[in-house]
């Protein structure tokens, strides 16, 4: 699990750069179409990242399995 963390925190920090990217260094006209896409990818894996991380942080190993057996039974 502590593993599934690690990748979930750089995946929101590679979401928060390509933001950076696409906001505040790719300013030009002819780059709009690409400042556009990286904000826009960049706010995904950010907003994707987070939200998975405080997901295992909140739900322990245990009751993921509950879960899961629960699923299986339906």
């Amino acid at each position: 699990m502590k593993n599934k963390k690690i990748w979930f925190v750089l995946q929101s920090l590679v979401g928060i750069i390509l933001l950076m990217v696409g906001a505040f260094v790719l300013k030009t006209k002819d780059l709009k179409m690409l400042s556009g896409l990286c904000f826009g990818i960049g706010a995904a894996m950010a907003t994707l990242g987070i939200g998975w991380f405080i997901q295992a942080l909140i739900v322990p190993a245990i009751e993921s399995e509950k879960i899961k057996n629960k699923k299986k039974l339906k």
